[in-house]
């Protein structure tokens, strides 16, 4: 070989070196430029996975929660309807206790009246019944009686009593007025 063929084949293996040399260079930039994105991508993706986990265990959370909510609120719900049949139950013993209060308390001013009658001289059902005449119409008698000294009313089977008081200071007299009811 003459040493100008050794020359450029010098030449030539230098040169072809060279471009393996940078290629090499160019493929170990670009090793790097991959391997710095790839540690990139593997870090959002651990932080993906992070924020994954993190959700999954608060939707745990919520769902926990939402469940010990729906709990509650039926046990809430049972309690309203609960009062409400309490409420009703309420109502009807007042309007129970209502009539009976106010029957007794019927019952109690007739027996004081009658007894008050009684005890000052007023005349007895049998003699109501004699002073009234059976008419058609109401009709009202008037009976003088002086020893009466307070308002009493009575009732004798369908008839109504009203005692008016006497008051001496006054020189006015007592009256008892019977009205037949309708």
């Amino acid at each position: 070989m003459l040493p100008d063929d050794i020359a450029v084949t010098f030449k030539y293996i230098t040169r072809i070196l060279d471009q393996f040399i940078e290629l090499h260079q160019e493929m170990t930039e670009q090793y790097e430029l991959l391997e710095h994105s790839l540690q990139k991508i593997e870090s959002e993706n651990r932080y993906h996975i992070h924020i994954e986990q993190r959700l999954k265990i608060h939707c745990d959370e919520l769902e926990e929660t939402l469940l010990q909510k729906d709990d509650q609120y039926k046990i809430l719900q049972m309690k309203i309807e609960l009062y409400e049949r309490q409420i009703m139950q309420l109502k009807k013993e007042i309007d129970v206790a209502s009539r009976r209060r106010i029957e007794t308390e019927k019952s109690v001013t007739d027996t004081q009246s009658r007894q008050y009658l009684m005890i000052n001289g007023i005349p007895s059902q049998s003699i109501f019944k004699q002073i009234l005449k059976p008419k058609t119409r109401m009709q009202t008698e008037s009976i003088e009686i002086n020893k009466v000294r307070s308002i009493s009313s009575l009732d004798y089977n369908n008839f109504s009593v009203l005692v008016r008081r006497n008051d001496e200071r006054k020189k006015r007299s007592s009256t008892i007025q019977i009205k037949q009811k309708k």
